[in-house]
């Protein structure tokens, strides 16, 4: 029953912050805040992803909750292309929150009182539970798929062998939410798609806004797909050049703007790290970090890279792990690739164990690829079925 306790502490969450958002707000003020009615929008999601998942146990003994409601209370308040009612949320969130957060309180666990910290000193969970998803970059890579055609025209055969393995999500470009060989992929295959993957250069004036508006864009068609964290890695100088410190000082402004244009769309904005940005102790993440706004802007670890550029990634953690919102996950012998989890030296018992302490609610995605020197003895399928096996026993289901 952990799983339960979790899912209704998430509903009880996302019903404290329905409150919140609209203390002191008048209907009229309501109806003519779009960024609010998205805001209490993606929570009334939240309630209803979280009772989809409980056990049919709970909801069994618990017919007084109106689970089936719960769980279809987006389509009352939405249409489709993401149009939404803002009368019929407002209702909602008026009328039904506050019976909901009734009825399902006594369920909940004791500690569930803990959910009434502020939202700032709090993870905000983007899915009812933790979910584990194959990054697609190692799918494209001819050295894994000799002589075969591009993913795009493979989707399906990789969409089957991703299943297979014991995986129910992907995650890939943000852009190929709009992409009707994609999505329709996605819904044969029943899988998700919990965060994506975007890029953008936020260290020139000039280029910053229109990164932003490209990723909102991409973000809001993404969003339909069940996207609720975007992996952006800043685009690094020609030549790989380190950013000077008036570049940084752009960029971490840009990119707590860009957090702040997502935030209301109900998505976490989290920057992802190779090893340029880990020259100079990590100069240009701990930028990200001191220069943005906590809640518009989270951390995207991905754990190898860390340890490729010269990195701790258990000390990045412990100093970031709050602010992580998602995490990609490759193991490696130096720096050397390998081919599953739990075949290299990266200490994850130790990187799980501060992320359950900080609070980390995933995505988690297993990001395998191949470089020079990596060794193949298995199908790529088969690492991918052994690194979900670790993951479920050190970071748990």
């Amino acid at each position: 029953m952990r799983r339960d306790e979790a899912r209704l502490v998430h509903i009880l969450v996302a019903c404290d912050e329905v409150t919140a958002f609209l203390k002191g707000v008048t209907r009229e003020e309501f109806l003519a805040d779009r960024k609010l009615q998205c805001a209490i929008f993606f929570e009334t999601e939240i309630i209803g992803e979280a009772a989809r998942a409980m056990s049919r146990q709970l909801r069994k003994a618990h017919p007084e909750v109106p689970w089936d409601r719960l769980i279809k209370l987006r389509h009352s308040i939405a249409h489709e292309y993401f149009r939404l009612d803002p009368k019929a949320l407002w209702e909602v969130a008026q009328r039904e929150i506050p019976a909901v957060r009734t009825l399902i309180k006594p369920l909940a666990h004791p500690d569930s009182t803990a959910t009434q910290a502020p939202a700032q000193e709090r993870p905000m969970p983007p899915t009812p539970e933790t979910v584990v998803a194959a990054q697609l970059y190692g799918w494209t890579q001819p050295e894994n798929f000799p002589n075969r055609p591009p993913l795009i025209e493979r989707l399906d055969e990789a969409f089957a062998a991703i299943k297979r393995a014991g995986i129910d999500n992907v995650e890939w470009d943000t852009a190929m939410a709009a992409d009707r060989r994609f999505v329709d992929a996605l819904r044969k295959h029943g899988l998700g798609l919990p965060a994506a993957y975007s890029g953008g250069t936020f260290h020139v004036e000039a280029e910053a806004p229109k990164s932003i508006a490209a990723m909102a864009a991409n973000a809001k068609v993404a969003k339909e797909l069940g996207v609720r964290v975007i992996n952006c890695n800043p685009a690094v100088k020609p030549g790989g050049a380190e950013k000077t410190d008036e570049e940084l000082a752009v960029q971490a402004r840009w990119l707590d703007a860009c957090g702040a244009e997502l935030k209301a769309l109900g998505i976490r904005f989290a920057l992802h790290n190779h090893s340029p940005e880990m020259r100079s102790g990590a100069r240009e993440v701990h930028s990200w970090m001191s220069g943005t706004t906590p809640g518009n802007v989270w951390f995207n670890a991905d754990v190898e890279w860390i340890h490729h550029g010269g990195g701790d990634p258990v000390a990045m953690l412990e100093r970031y792990g709050e602010r992580t919102a998602s995490l990609h996950v490759r193991d490696a012998l130096g720096t050397t690739w390998v081919q599953a989890l739990g075949e290299g030296e990266l200490d994850f018992p130790a990187i799980a164990a501060v992320l359950k302490r900080k609070g980390f609610a995933g995505p988690i995605s297993i990001e395998h690829a191949t470089m020079a020197g990596t060794k193949i003895t298995r199908s790529f399928e088969e690492n991918h079925r052994i690194s979900r096996d670790f993951i479920r026993k050190i970071f748990g289901d």
